[in-house]
């Protein structure tokens, strides 16, 4: 527990104690928990406390580079992770779980020259049931076309073992982008 002092020249000043951690503090709206990818390697953030992150993905991963989660649990319920891209991958990567399906959805634009955009916006779910684990995200592949520089992956855990909530807003470069490919039932590291 902190202990505070008030002192008429310092104020209030923190005497004893480990004070308390962002995501406890009500209204603070402050990022609390941060990760920022520079490599080009798999990252595998599945042993993440509970709590609310946000990566960000500042470097053109290689192809088939993974980040990897942590499952959902009844334990972790209320945990929120924002995953940001600032740089699109080089090729395919992966971004999901091993065993906790995705239930959600994902819209997207997606277009090969940047200005107007307006017949290449799709939408796919993901439903309960259909296990899917990952996304395949590669913004040059129509089926799989997110990842562009301002692509947004949120990801809730609502205290349900192995299923987490979804919401992709994902932006592609590749004309007549569809999003069909970009759920996947196969494991994030596989």
């Amino acid at each position: 527990m902190v202990k505070a002092t008030y002192t008429a020249a310092k104020g209030l000043v923190q005497a004893s104690g480990r004070g308390f951690r962002a995501q406890q503090a009500e209204g603070n709206y402050v990022a609390r928990n941060f990760k920022y990818i520079t490599t080009s390697d798999d990252h595998d953030y599945s042993a993440l406390e509970t709590g609310d992150w946000t990566i960000v993905v500042n470097y053109a991963q290689a192809n088939t580079k993974y980040i990897r989660l942590p499952e959902a649990t009844t334990a972790n319920a209320g945990m929120n992770i924002r995953v940001i891209y600032l740089l699109a991958p080089a090729a395919l990567h992966h971004l999901g779980f091993v065993t906790t399906a995705m239930v959600g959805g994902a819209a997207g634009h997606s277009d090969a020259t940047e200005g107007h955009c307006d017949t290449n916006t799709w939408l796919q779910s993901s439903a309960v049931g259909t296990a899917n684990l990952r996304l395949d995200i590669d913004v040059n592949d129509a089926g799989k076309c997110i990842g562009h520089p301002g692509t947004v992956v949120d990801f809730h855990y609502v205290g349900v073992a192995n299923v987490v909530v979804t919401r992709v807003f994902g932006i592609g470069d590749v004309d007549t982008g569809t999003g069909a490919d970009l759920f996947s039932t196969t494991a994030v590291n596989a």
